[in-house]
């Protein structure tokens, strides 16, 4: 994960949104979505990507600018749910047919 390709993104949205006020169009929200890497060991890369974003928008974006920033890191939070509960449901699936296996040999 390329925390450039943030900062330059952050940058780019402060110019699109200065062109759209001069155009009439009040853009009041920028939403940073997913993305962010949630596996097991990436915290120090989740840290370091989340200091050089908050560094671009105190750049870009002061509080008193009107543009409210929202930020998705639901992949982060969600990604060792998501393992471990493939993981149980392959357990369980595979314990199911060697269950079903050994019942089956069993009555014979």
């Amino acid at each position: 994960m390329n925390s450039e390709a943030f900062v330059d993104t952050i940058r780019k949205a402060r110019q699109i949104i200065n062109h759209s006020n001069q155009l009439a169009f009040d853009m009041n929200l920028m939403d940073i979505d997913g993305g962010f890497l949630g596996n097991v060991g990436t915290d120090a890369l989740f840290k370091a990507l989340i200091a050089a974003i908050n560094c671009a928008l105190d750049k870009h974006f002061l509080s008193s600018c009107g543009v409210q920033i929202i930020a998705e890191p639901a992949y982060y939070y969600v990604a060792s749910a998501e393992n471990y509960l493939c993981w149980r449901v392959l357990f369980y699936l595979n314990c199911e047919k060697m269950f079903n296996k050994l019942s089956t040999n069993r009555m014979l």
